[in-house]
């Protein structure tokens, strides 16, 4: 009798010990709900777009220029020599399409002589005659200068006159970004004839004589590089 008193008594144990796995099982699987899912965060990339307007390297019209047409004065113009400037002419126009600002740096190339096929004389004197041969190619390109422009307050600037920032191989330019329109900066070049009156005297008239007689036109070769200038997103 007590021999199946204590099989009763272990049975029981056993199945106390049943229960309480089971319950422990129960509560770890059906007690909480679990749930998975997956999303998708998205950046956009900041656009990057300045478009120049022309090939970043082109030759630039300068348009029409003669030399001043007032008569040699030795008292006056061997220290004052004289001079004739042309209009400004818009060369080039950049935008800025980007979402970043743009810092645009512009390198202004030599002037180049175009017409002239022969060969270049080795150089005009004070004492030179029109008759004479021919001058050297750098007396004429030292008659020539090109500056350029362009309007800090206003890049976008239609009107020549206003563009009286000078542009150097050294200026920055930075392009903002645009909140409804791009940002546009306009260049404008403005060319100048100076006799070589200080060099000649008055024989400038004969080099001024033979260029007009066998250059026809005068180009200038502007670069342009664009580099970002601000991050986005702005702090």
């Amino acid at each position: 009798m007590k021999q199946k008193s204590r099989i009763a008594s272990k049975l029981f144990a056993v199945l106390v010990v049943l229960t309480l796995i089971s319950c422990c099982f129960l509560g770890t699987t059906f007690a909480r709900y679990t749930s998975t899912g997956s999303g998708t965060s998205t950046v956009t990339v900041a656009a990057w777009d300045v478009e120049f307007g022309q090939p970043e390297s082109a030759p630039v019209s300068l348009g029409m220029i003669s030399p001043d047409d007032t008569e040699y004065n030795s008292e006056t113009h061997q220290t004052d020599p004289r001079s004739n400037t042309g209009n400004k002419v818009l060369v080039a126009t950049i935008t800025n399409n980007s979402d970043v600002k743009a810092t645009i740096t512009i390198d202004i190339g030599g002037i180049t002589l175009t017409g002239y096929s022969g060969e270049w004389g080795d150089a005009y004197t004070s004492e030179t005659q029109s008759s004479e041969g021919d001058p050297t190619q750098n007396q004429v390109l030292a008659l020539f200068s090109v500056k350029y422009y362009y309007d800090k307050d206003d890049t976008d600037t239609d009107t020549a006159d206003n563009a009286t920032d000078e542009i150097s191989d050294v200026t920055e330019i930075t392009l903002d970004v645009g909140s409804t329109t791009p940002t546009v900066l306009k260049i404008y070049a403005q060319v100048t004839w100076t006799s070589a009156d200080a060099t000649l005297q008055a024989a400038s008239d004969y080099l001024d004589t033979w260029v007009g007689q066998n250059i026809t036109s005068l180009s200038s070769t502007l670069t342009f590089t664009a580099v970002q200038a601000s991050e986005q997103p702005t702090t």
